[in-house]
């Protein structure tokens, strides 16, 4: 099933952008999280999760997710009664998977949208100083383009104003926190770019979301994915990642960087952007 490009019918899709926060909503009660994992939910076919059971590193963000998608008013969920007399909740897989493929469509017209990157809001209060920072050695450092969190930032800000014109399709968004989305949109994005770095069969006819991966890796060419920003991001312990752990050394040695960076005292740049290519077996 095909995740739509344009808003609902009799809507329109233009709409001011608004730097205030969205509405605050209260997650449903544990009882009601459908009886299905999210990984599940998602497709495997043109995608390389990293996680056998999980999308993220922890379970509870898989849970956090699956709570606020099941609770759109474009998913269907049934109650069923298991072999054993137990009553549980189950949502449809294609409305999962077409919702969740709706971020990276909506996300294709933002960068392509007019006053794209220019009109993007500034950063949270949370990573303001190291944007800040960033944007004073971007030269030194080969930086171009728009940081990764920046964007998504500012990506998850226009779809929570654009919920109520795809008649609350898009309220799961205001549900995750900014690090949760970008870890969310990172995450998929990465499986894809695995899948095609090493491709398996069905080679084609491959579901929405994977398509929508593409469509939207074909228009974020000017992002850094891999730049200071995303690096700043994972210090500041994004992810669920501990910077001092064993399995996590260029997250580390980033970390180090950022902190020597931060005192102004210099390293050496080309270690740097080593390390920085090391972040694609973390997250991209």
């Amino acid at each position: 099933m095909p995740a739509e490009r344009s808003a609902p019918k009799n809507q329109s899709r233009d709409h001011p952008h608004q730097k205030g926060k969205g509405r605050q909503f209260v997650l449903p009660k544990r009882e009601d999280l459908p009886d299905q994992s999210l990984r599940k939910l998602l497709p495997n076919i043109g995608m390389r999760l990293p996680y056998k059971h999980t999308v993220f590193r922890q379970r509870r963000g898989d849970t956090r997710v699956l709570l606020a998608i099941s609770e759109l008013p474009t998913i269907t969920k049934s109650k069923l009664t298991t072999s054993t007399g137990k009553e549980v909740t189950r949502v449809s897989k294609a409305e999962v998977e077409q919702t969740v493929a709706r971020l990276f469509i909506l996300g294709a017209d933002f960068i392509t949208s007019p006053g794209f990157p220019e009109d993007l809001p500034p950063p949270p209060r949370d990573i303001e100083k190291a944007i800040e920072l960033i944007n004073i050695t971007a030269s030194a450092h080969g930086s171009a383009g728009v940081g990764a969190i920046t964007l998504l930032n500012g990506m998850r800000l226009h779809l929570i104003e654009q919920n109520e014109l795809w008649n609350g399709a898009l309220g799961w968004v205001e549900k995750m926190s900014l690090n949760m989305f970008a870890a969310f949109f990172l995450i998929l994005r990465a499986a894809r770019l695995r899948w095609h770095d090493n491709p398996a069969v069905p080679y084609d006819d491959h579901p929405a979301l994977s398509k929508a991966i593409d469509e939207f890796n074909e228009v974020a060419t000017g992002v850094e994915w891999g730049g200071l920003e995303t690096a700043i991001w994972l210090r500041n312990g994004a992810m669920g990642l501990d910077p001092e752990s064993e399995g996590n050394k260029s997250v580390a040695k980033i970390a180090r960087m950022m902190e020597d960076l931060s005192l102004g005292v210099d390293f050496d740049v080309a270690s740097l952007e080593e390390s920085l290519k090391e972040l694609d077996d973390v997250i991209l």
